[in-house]
Parts: structure tokens; sequence; C-alpha cells
């Protein structure tokens, strides 16, 4: 299977990438939904049914609900191509040619830890604005 549509044309393996980001969202979504009565006190079927009413609850789970739908989205998607599209799906990646991984890592948890913080920080400011009514 590595490598099996690395001759198709550049259409067909759009079509496949658009495919392999819908099923992954889809799948993914579900699996968030199955997975954030475990960490919050809420219902799956209340995700399902009354999503503006959890997000009143804890704004926790949407953000895990987002994570789930954008590793499904993005990072899925991304690896699931490069393996039917490569036969080095580390090549197609171009993850070998990392000149400094160590700095690529710190930047990825530098990232992670102030991703929250600055959102926040856009959110209140956002709100601070008078918006005309």
């Amino acid at each position: 299977m590595k490598g099996a549509y690395s001759n198709s044309s550049a259409w067909v393996q759009f079509l496949i990438i658009l495919l392999l980001a819908l099923a992954g969202a889809l799948v993914f979504s579900a699996l968030g939904a199955v997975v954030a009565p475990l960490f919050y006190d809420v219902k799956l079927m209340d995700i399902f049914t009354d999503p503006l009413g959890v997000s009143k609850g804890s704004t926790g789970v949407l953000k895990l609900l987002q994570l789930f739908s954008s590793m499904g989205t993005f990072v899925v998607p991304a690896l699931a191509a490069a393996f039917l599209f490569s036969n080095k799906p580390a090549s197609y990646l171009a993850v070998k040619s990392f000149t400094k991984p160590l700095l690529v890592t710190g930047l990825v948890i530098l990232v992670a830890l102030c991703g929250n913080s600055v959102s926040d920080l856009l959110y209140r400011f956002s709100t601070a604005i008078p918006w005309p009514q």
C-alpha cells in the first residue's frame, strides 16, 4: 500500500487528500465527542443535541473537540497522504531535512504553552473594543 498512488495524476491525489481530510475530520470529531465525557461532566448526547449549552458549561469540552477535529483534519491526512503518495514517506514530508530538530521541538513546546495565553489576550482585547450596535 505504501506509494500506491505515487504515479497518479495531481487531480486524483488532490481528491484523495480531500477525502482523507473529510474522513479524518468526521472520525476524529466523533472520537473527541466520545472521549469528552471521560474528562468533563457532560453527556455524549448533550454534545450533539445542545452544543451551545455545553459551551456555556465548560469551554474545555469545546477545546478538546477542536483538538481532535484539528488533528483529524490536518495531521492525520498529511501523514496518510505521505504514505500513499510516496515510497519514502519521511523524505516526502522532509522530516529528515530539519537542520536543528531540538530547536523545532522547543518552538513547538513554546507555542503550545503560550498559545492559550495569547488566545485569551486576543479575546479580552476584542471584547474591550466598543462595537457598533
